[in-house]
């Protein structure tokens, strides 16, 4: 009976295992808005448009610098 419980979990969390696999889309879906609560032209702005390639690449969305004074 222990045999027949412990194949009977993993059943059911393979499953589970599976479902969630499908359910999931890729991850993000849309361009990547990347703030900054400064004015543009300062040393955040430079340093988000000097890490927004390199994100790019590792997520595959475009990333955009946005900048918001006092955000």
């Amino acid at each position: 009976m222990s045999n027949l419980v412990r194949y009977a979990a993993a059943a059911i969390a393979l499953s589970l295992l599976a479902a969630g696999v499908q359910a999931q889309s890729k991850y993000p879906t849309r361009p990547i808005r990347l703030l900054t609560p400064f004015a543009a032209g300062g040393g955040s702005d430079i340093l988000a448009r000097l890490i927004a390639p390199h994100m790019h690449e590792v997520l595959g969305q475009p990333i955009v610098v946005d900048n918001r004074a006092g955000g």
